[in-house]
């Protein structure tokens, strides 16, 4: 699969997907910090997830996920899917992704971790975007992102082995990302099939 395509902030995402089909594509050794975890429980309505948390390879202890210990990347994937839907019922799935990745700066700035990393960022976006491969190597582990400066006001943000749904949350996670530092953006992306691709970020007036 390969797909090119231009996004803006507030155009939606349209196309379903199969998310088992990317469920099965994750490797079982990539790790993500509970922090997020956690903040899927709290966005999910009482026994909402009753049917979700069996699937899970690692389904946490007395109810609650540890903010620094590591769970499979795909419990996260499963977990983020349903609340996603829940919560967005009107729009498709990729835009349902995208809305409820925008929410996970904010669960990391506010950790003691994040607080930390964002202090060091720098007081634009672009300089922000480039430190974004930082985030992701403190947040989880599996994949790789690598990040460059084409300009004063575009980045070039390159993934690898990344098997977090590029084609929408990903584009939520930057987009949260410039909008902390009151700017908003328009991305272009070309995918290399589910797990490979590369995103020019053009931050606008």
């Amino acid at each position: 699969m390969r797909a090119s395509r231009r996004i803006a902030f507030d155009r939606p995402l349209v196309g379903e997907v199969d998310p088992e089909e990317r469920f099965a594509l994750f490797p079982p050794d990539f790790t993500m910090k509970g922090m997020f975890f956690s903040r899927m429980l709290e966005l999910a309505p009482p026994g909402a997830l009753d049917r979700t948390l069996p699937q899970l390879h690692a389904r946490p202890a007395l109810g609650r996920y540890l903010p620094f210990a590591d769970y499979p990347q795909v419990d996260f994937s499963r977990l983020a899917h349903h609340v996603a839907t829940l919560r967005e019922p009107g729009v498709d799935t990729v835009e349902a992704m995208r809305r409820l990745a925008r929410l996970d700066v904010g669960t990391f700035a506010a950790s003691r971790l994040g607080s930390v990393v964002f202090a060091l960022l720098g007081g634009t976006a672009v300089e922000a975007l480039q430190k974004l491969p930082e985030m992701y190597r403190i947040s989880l582990r599996g994949g790789a992102v690598h990040a460059r400066a084409l300009g004063p006001r575009e980045v070039e943000l390159a993934y690898a082995d990344f098997y977090g749904w590029l084609d929408c949350y990903a584009v939520g996670h930057i987009e949260a990302l410039v909008g902390h530092f009151g700017a908003r953006c328009e991305l272009e992306y070309d995918l290399d099939g589910l797990s490979a691709g590369r995103f020019r970020v053009h931050l606008l007036d």
